[in-house]
């Protein structure tokens, strides 16, 4: 059994192989003992962590609104990109619903260049028509089956 204070320690070749949290050479147990052993340092760790990047995004979110307008056209545009780029890539989807998708993203991006706001309104009735289709396709399709929902069966 490792002790707390030999998680900490570094791996010296002086020392031998004393074990520690991201020691490659660790085995799971010992990892899995340390995290327990240190729960709640790291619980208020995340706490911290959690709390400084909530209160500096708030100035970032201004800073976005104020420069790119509501914002929403870049975050919604880049999203819908990536599930349709990553469903064109899996064929998890159908095709026409990726362009839908792709079409749209391009649209709500263009909308960041000054000017060319009014393509808004293509990103905000595309987005509409794929979230309505994705949701369809999703309802509708076979579930996906993988390792763990077999095993769970």
């Amino acid at each position: 059994m490792v002790s707390r204070t030999a998680c900490w320690q570094a791996s010296t070749p002086s020392q031998g192989s004393t074990p520690t949290y991201t020691d490659t050479d660790a085995t799971t147990a010992e990892s899995v003992e340390f995290l327990v052993g240190h729960q709640s340092t790291l619980f208020a760790w995340h706490v911290v962590i959690f709390l400084v990047f909530g209160v500096a995004i708030i100035p970032l979110a201004r800073a976005l609104h104020q420069r790119l307008g509501g914002g929403n056209e870049l975050v919604g545009g880049m999203w819908i990109l990536l599930v349709s780029v990553a469903a064109w890539g899996s064929k998890r989807l159908p095709k026409g619903l990726n362009v839908l998708g792709v079409i749209s993203a391009a649209a709500g991006l263009i909308t960041l260049i000054p000017g060319l706001s009014d393509v808004g309104m293509i990103f905000g009735l595309g987005s509409i028509a794929w979230f309505a289709w994705t949701g369809v396709v999703l309802l509708r399709g076979p579930s996906v089956t993988t390792p763990a929902t077999e095993a769970a069966r």
